[in-house]
């Protein structure tokens, strides 16, 4: 075996590991750290494929308190969507309709959730005025359905440089709250989907 196969097999062994490790589900404070080891399984997974085959020197590895710290920051991210979320039949009571119409939506990707112990949850962001954003329906669908919360969340939160209001980089939320063409939404969730 060469170097470069023995490396890259004790990267897969120790990515399986700390899947398998991520498994266990935990309860604090409320909060499910089952959920954020999942997220953190499956953002690995992804990374994974990218760097299959790279030697790393040791001396560019992080610490373990790195690997905390960002656990901590993946885990009050994602209990930040949470919390800044609607169930389904808060939603229907907020922009009028059934909730059989919202779960409708939820299913037919025209309105994005994510479940947390099977219970739908829909992030606040698509909603504006008692209705939801002019043209979001066109843009769910066009979004990968392997993209985590906290990856679609920030991605219609964040500025984006392809979205500029006068001189300023404006979220795709902005951008459709001002009433903007939605096609150029659309198309920048066509590249996040393909992997930009």
């Amino acid at each position: 075996m060469t170097e470069l196969e023995v490396v890259t097999t004790r990267k897969k062994q120790a990515a399986k590991a700390a899947v398998k490790k991520s498994r266990v589900g935990k309860v604090v404070g409320g909060a499910a750290l089952g959920v954020v080891a999942a997220v953190a399984a499956h953002l690995a997974k992804r990374r994974q494929k990218s760097f299959d085959g790279v030697i790393v020197p040791e001396s560019v590895l992080p610490d373990r308190s790195h690997a905390a710290v960002a656990a901590t920051a993946t885990r009050e991210a994602m209990q930040a969507i949470v919390d800044a979320s609607l169930t389904p039949e808060e939603v229907a009571a907020s922009i009028g309709v059934g909730a059989a119409a919202v779960t409708r939506r939820i299913h037919g990707r025209t309105l994005y959730a994510f479940q947390v112990r099977q219970c739908w949850l829909v992030p606040k962001f698509q909603f504006s005025d008692a209705q939801t954003l002019p043209g979001i329906e066109k843009i769910i669908p066009r979004l990968d359905r392997d993209l985590h919360p906290i990856e679609v969340v920030n991605w219609f939160t964040y500025p984006h440089v392809d979205l500029v209001m006068g001189d300023v980089a404006v979220s795709p939320v902005e951008w459709l709250k001002a009433g903007r063409n939605a096609e150029m939404v659309m198309a920048l969730a066509d590249e996040l989907g393909s992997g930009f």
